[in-house]
């Protein structure tokens, strides 16, 4: 009779040492995430979650009063959600680096992930990371942020002729301008090129000094510029000067075409 009663009341017992183990870790760690190195407790854990629909309500209510982890996946995003909103807070953008830790939480790992793992998160994680405003291509979003000084710097100058050691506010506009010349995709040469970009900086340069140079031409009849002179703002008599150097066919054409005086008087 006794063995019998020992028989039935043994995973009582077992239930409740589990759960005195799990209350000790809980006060030594702070949390209820037992690592599979703790062996013998972690699977006393995961039966845990295994079993959660038939578990009595009590059970239940006294592993949740101790903070129990019903599923560790979703606990480690949240995790990871509660770090990046934090960011966010402090440092007013989403743009963590590939390798930032916060305290001892690998952030910039977690929001890797979330890149990563893009087709598959669930629509509800998406919106919640989008409502904090979630960099899901931080490279698309520095291109943009270099294109919005960019804007910025053309509506103050009235032109894109960015030096290249520019710093627009904090941002190295002069060196983004520069990245841009070599290969970018047709969209954003076209958002560019609708705002004057200037792809081949030492052209336009030119361009600009003929112009001024056919103004004046059209004024004053004649391409004799004084070597001071200055056409509005421009320093046409110093271009005018540097042409008589060596240049390519095409560009001394086009000067013999309006009359350039090659030898200064």
């Amino acid at each position: 009779m006794s063995a019998t009663r020992g028989q039935l009341g043994r995973p009582k017992d077992n239930w409740e040492k589990g759960f005195a183990a799990l209350t000790k870790f809980k006060a030594r760690k702070g949390h209820c995430r037992v690592p599979e190195e703790n062996s013998k407790l972690e699977r006393w854990v995961r039966d845990q979650r295994e079993r959660a629909d038939t578990l009595s309500p009590k059970r239940k209510k006294r592993l949740n009063s101790i903070g129990f982890i019903w599923d560790p996946h979703e606990h480690a995003w949240e995790k990871g959600f509660a770090a990046l909103t934090k960011f966010k807070a402090r440092e007013g953008h989403c743009r963590v680096p590939q390798f930032f830790v916060t305290r001892t939480y690998k952030l910039g790992q977690w929001v890797w992930d979330q890149r990563f793992r893009a087709d598959s998160l669930s629509p509800k994680r998406k919106k919640r990371l989008n409502a904090i405003g979630f960099d899901w291509d931080p490279h698309e979003h520095a291109w943009e942020q270099g294109f919005a000084a960019l804007t910025k710097f053309k509506a103050r100058e009235g032109h894109c002729r960015v030096p290249q050691s520019h710093i627009e506010g904090k941002y190295k506009l002069g060196q983004w301008v520069a990245n841009q010349r070599a290969k970018v995709s047709a969209e954003r040469r076209k958002r560019l090129n609708a705002i004057g970009f200037v792809w081949d900086p030492h052209e336009h340069a030119w361009e600009r000094g003929f112009a001024a140079l056919r103004k004046f031409k059209a004024r004053e009849g004649h391409c004799g510029v004084p070597a001071s002179h200055i056409e509005g703002k421009y320093k046409l008599g110093q271009w005018v000067t540097v042409q008589r150097a060596k240049m390519p066919p095409e560009r001394r054409t086009r000067l013999n075409k309006i009359g350039f005086v090659w030898r200064a008087s």
